[in-house]
């Protein structure tokens, strides 16, 4: 339900970005069109998958990849509509309408999901591990800033999370028994290359993985790269959009081929975060003077 909304938001403000970016060709013959594609409410997209309409869901979800088809075509700029209307794309394409009653049925929920297996850990704030599979909403966790400094980043969102589900999975080895595993759409950081998706990873990259013992970043060259279906999966978004893996440095987005853009995508995402916490912290200090 999430990952629907985070979609349309981050659609929303790719179309803000238009006038920032030369794109060379007009947008739409028809602006006012284009812009009906997004009077469609995100909400009403996660009540219907609350409810289970899936067969309403496709429909929508249908009309909407045909709206930003039509209206906006392919000159939005580049990578940052392009990995946008992929997703889309791709959860169209997920949701299939069939039969003579044109009943949705989704062929495979679990591919949709662009995360870390539960058998990796995170790093806290204070140097302590724990399963990636505990993270919640407000834990402090070290990160890497646009520097690629370490840094302490709070979660503020779950994207995807079943324990349940069984998801496909590339893991990767280096010679030291280190390793980390993640789905082929979601970015980790190779040296010498920036964010890649990790089914462009190759063997010989190298990724930055944290030294505890050294208190500094050493070098994972990838040695071994392997395909596994496991079992449970989790995404966590950070206030920095990165996060700490297995103690390798990695993205917490997917899909979009460039870090900088999806953090930006996010933007209303960490606004919203930022902005209800300091409502709490007023009402709190509100109630507490009475």
């Amino acid at each position: 339900m999430k990952t629907t909304k985070l979609v349309f938001i981050k659609i929303t403000v790719t179309l803000l970005l238009i006038k920032f970016i030369n794109c060379g060709c007009p947008v739409s013959d028809n602006p006012s069109q284009m812009l009906q594609c997004l009077t469609i409410n995100p909400q009403a997209f996660i009540d219907l998958i609350s409810k289970g309409d899936y067969k309403s869901f496709c429909h929508m979800a249908n009309g909407y990849m045909t709206c930003m088809t039509t209206y906006v075509r392919d000159c939005l700029g580049g990578k940052a509509a392009t990995g946008i209307l992929e997703e889309l794309q791709d959860l169209n394409l997920k949701c299939c309408i069939s039969g003579r009653n044109q009943e949705c049925v989704i062929k495979n929920p679990s591919l949709l999901s662009k995360c870390f297996s539960f058998d990796n850990t995170v790093m806290m704030a204070d140097g302590s591990v724990k399963s990636i599979r505990e993270s919640k909403v407000g834990d402090m966790v070290k990160a890497t800033d646009e520097n690629g400094l370490l840094i302490n980043s709070e979660i503020i969102e779950i994207f995807h999370k079943d324990p349940n589900s069984s998801t496909l999975f590339q893991v990767f080895y280096d010679f030291k028994d280190n390793k980390i595993s993640l789905t082929g759409s979601h970015l980790i950081y190779v040296l010498s290359k920036g964010y890649l998706k990790a089914r462009d990873v190759q063997i010989g990259d190298k990724f930055r993985i944290y030294s505890q013992k050294e208190k500094a970043f050493k070098e994972f060259e990838v040695k071994k790269i392997d395909f596994q279906i496991k079992e449970g999966f989790i995404a966590p978004l950070t206030y920095h959009g990165t996060i700490l893996v297995n103690g390798v440095d990695a993205s917490c987005y997917a899909d979009i081929n460039n870090q900088n853009l999806a953090d930006l995508a996010m933007l209303p995402v960490k606004f919203w975060y930022k902005l209800s916490k300091m409502l709490n912290m007023k009402i709190e200090s509100d109630t507490s003077e009475f």
